[in-house]
């Protein structure tokens, strides 16, 4: 089996997994069944070949891949992707930065990785991901992870920049179908599919992304200054995904049921 010609590299909590099954919805393009691969970032001890027998091609397949968000902020995953995919198309989807710490760090409160207040959490953050366990580096990561510009500089470094390409969640949301023709166009796959794919995310009105439970949390939205390009900023909002029903229907996701005081959870 050849090589992947293409990756969703980063980011983690801002809709990677959506897009991979947006994109697994065109006929000219397959992802592995398996969600995330982490060959870069965990099991490059494996070997090429392991990686070569997870992915299943068609004749009909223009471009098919994997989604592992965790590539872009690992620095030996990038350096390992460059040297093992030097021609692959790389694939980067980006989120208002503070909203993304927020549900990164409800991710890991509900893996039970978590124990302190939201504040409490970003205090530590430096100390954590000092740390030598890669792991804990990747669980605490929550504002560092948003840390965007240096990420993609030092991919661009060992990637030509014509194989990068970044989405905007925002603009994917607001213009589904323009958001997916570019990216079908850096794809080289046909435009067309684009009008016909369903969005899989619902806008919605939430204005707020916080919740009040028995563990004690910041009151106010997270707000911290992170360098990031302006057209990157995005409004704070609560994200919920459609889900297939049998027969081809679709029902919205049920809403999470309210804590013992009230509050309600962000829909990540």
């Amino acid at each position: 089996m050849p090589l992947p010609t293409m990756l969703i590299a980063g980011v983690q909590k801002c809709g990677s997994g959506t897009l991979r099954t947006t994109l697994g919805l065109h006929p000219q393009i397959r992802m592995t069944d398996r969600r995330e691969l982490h060959f870069f970032d965990r099991h490059f001890d494996r070997g090429v070949d392991w990686y070569k027998r997870q992915f299943n091609t068609g004749p009909h397949d223009t471009q098919f891949g994997e989604a592992t968000p965790d590539y872009l902020y690992d620095p030996e995953a990038r350096g390992w992707m460059a040297a093992t995919l030097p021609e692959a198309k790389l694939i980067v989807i980006l989120r208002d930065p503070a909203t993304r710490a927020y549900s990164h760090y409800w991710h890991t409160h509900r893996k039970g990785w978590e124990d302190e207040s939201f504040d409490a959490a970003l205090e530590l953050e430096q100390q954590r991901i000092q740390s030598p366990d890669l792991e804990q580096r990747s669980r605490y990561s929550y504002v560092d992870r948003g840390h965007y510009v240096d990420q993609l500089l030092s991919l661009e470094a060992n990637h030509d920049r014509s194989l990068l390409h970044v989405v905007l969640l925002d603009d994917l949301k607001a213009n589904h179908t323009g958001t997916l023709e570019v990216l079908f166009g850096f794809l080289g796959v046909d435009l067309e599919p684009a009008r016909a794919i369903p969005e899989l995310w619902r806008p919605s009105d939430c204005s707020a992304a916080w919740i009040m439970s028995s563990t004690p949390l910041t009151t106010t939205p997270p707000r911290f200054p992170l360098e990031v390009p302006a057209s990157s900023a995005m409004r704070p909002g609560c994200d919920r995904r459609r889900r297939r029903c049998r027969g081809g229907q679709t029902r919205r996701s049920e809403s999470r049921p309210r804590s013992g005081n009230g509050g309600r959870r962000p829909v990540r």
